[in-house]
């Protein structure tokens, strides 16, 4: 995977943690664990 992609991906995902905490009022925590969960998925990192 490119640099370019990876670094794309990873600013996705950081708009969505803010989106999660301040539209949809999820615990801080929570948005934080769902965004590393989708980032090492979409960065190709696999299921444990």
């Amino acid at each position: 995977m490119e640099d370019w992609q990876i670094l794309s991906i990873t600013a996705a995902v950081i708009i969505g943690i803010v989106v999660m905490i301040l539209r949809l009022r999820i615990n801080p925590a929570l948005a934080l664990v769902i965004g590393a969960m989708v980032l090492g998925l979409l960065t190709g990192l696999g299921t444990v």
